[in-house]
């Protein structure tokens, strides 16, 4: 099917589940199942061909964009809906994706979200609301700057690991509960490899 066949069979749906309860049109969405180890879910995934986020609408009343933009040629985030509470691997492998997103205030876990955003330079500030983001900018090697912690973030396991440009370090409250190699391989933190 090529693009003019695809924008002319679009059509709005009309979702209740798992994700929230939304309408998205299929010319930029698709509803798939992704297969982990934990089992298998349901996923809304971006199919657009657009780059800049501020021309992608995510559709309202969504609550879980995990997986949505993975592996996309995105350059900059889309606005994040305020129902969304679970944003993981949401930006995974998006080499061109050069900023963060506005983090929606009712969030709670944005666990690999960045994953191997090799282009951003700085990252997302944290609603206090969330409490899991392990593995958030691993490998996010131009990373300069993460933004605000939430100070009520419990999981932080390899947050910031192998940014290697990072130079600010972020406070970590004391609610974490698992925090190994949250700095491992980050050399530019007063120039040696962060362990911890």
């Amino acid at each position: 099917m090529n693009v003019m066949e695809n924008v002319i069979n679009a059509k709005d749906v009309t979702y209740d589940g798992y994700l929230g309860e939304f309408v998205y049109n299929t010319a930029n969405f698709e509803l798939r199942n992704r297969y982990t180890e934990h089992g298998t879910f349901e996923v809304l995934v971006y199919r657009g061909r657009e780059t800049n986020g501020a021309n992608i609408v995510i559709p309202e009343g969504i609550t879980n964009i995990s997986y949505m933009f993975e592996n996309t040629s995105i350059m900059t985030p889309p606005a994040i809906p305020e129902s969304v509470e679970i944003m993981d691997y949401t930006f995974k492998d998006c080499a061109s994706l050069n900023v963060g997103a506005g983090l929606p205030i009712n969030l709670k876990s944005c666990a690999f979200c960045y994953k191997n955003c090799r282009s951003m330079l700085y990252g997302s500030d944290m609603p206090d609301t969330v409490t899991s983001a392990s593995y958030m900018y691993d490998g996010c090697t131009s990373l300069y700057s993460m933004g605000h912690v939430s100070v009520n973030l419990q999981y932080a396991s390899g947050m910031c690991r192998n940014c290697k440009n990072l130079r600010m370090m972020p406070d970590i409250p004391e609610t974490v509960e698992r925090q190994d190699f949250i700095f491992k391989g980050c050399e530019a933190l007063y120039g040696t490899d962060r362990m911890y």
